[in-house]
């Protein structure tokens, strides 16, 4: 490329299939020397994300960011198509941090350690719908709504907890399909435990 105007900044712009797009800007010097680009291969992360019956999830919104503490990173997005199928390509060497977000599913966040420079990843994922957990607590003998009394619901992975209301009621929301155990307890009652609920 010939007849480059001096002192006047100009912005490079190199991009080639399977490759990470090289970009840089400055002025162009009166050389006649070549100069040369190294091009990084490109990684790619795709998957299919399915609902817990096995079956494709179009329309989830897929997000990827580079673990990057010290500098602001781009966010790259896309959706799923009818297929559940989703792709990113251009990613450099690194690790990365993958959300998936569907309305009327529970949201997942997945870490990616290290996606190495030209590696096809593969990041298949299980989106569950909501489920929940309601109930009411009353003072024995007495008959009335316990107020502020603790419902803890855990598993071997998750915890969630709530509080009652003035009422007595509880709610617990966005919980897996999972087996879990339900503890009730309050200052100066009797802990209260029920396990293997299934949900």
């Amino acid at each position: 490329i010939k007849d480059f105007i001096p002192e006047i900044n100009y912005q490079l712009s190199i991009e080639a299939e399977g490759y990470i797009n090289y970009t840089s800007s400055g002025s162009i010097s009166n050389t006649k020397e070549k100069t040369k680009y190294l091009l990084e291969k490109e990684g790619v992360l795709y998957g299919v994300v399915k609902d817990s019956r096995g079956k494709n999830l179009d329309g989830v919104e897929v997000k990827v960011k580079p673990d990057n503490y010290y500098t602001s990173s781009k966010t790259y997005t896309t959706l799923t198509n009818e297929k559940g199928y989703y792709k990113f390509e251009k990613l450099k060497e690194g690790s990365y941090s993958v959300s998936f977000e569907k309305a009327g599913r529970i949201s997942e966040t997945a870490r990616v350690k290290k996606i190495k420079s030209g590696e096809r990843f593969h990041l298949p994922m299980r989106l569950f719908k909501t489920a929940s957990l309601a109930g009411k607590i009353l003072i024995e003998e007495l008959n009335v709504p316990a107020i502020g009394v603790n419902a803890i619901l855990s598993s071997l992975r998750v915890t969630h907890s709530a509080v009652t209301f003035s009422n007595g009621e509880f709610r617990i929301e966005d919980i897996k399909p999972g087996k879990y155990t339900l503890k009730i307890s309050h200052r100066g009652f009797h802990e209260i435990t029920k396990e293997a609920i299934v949900i």
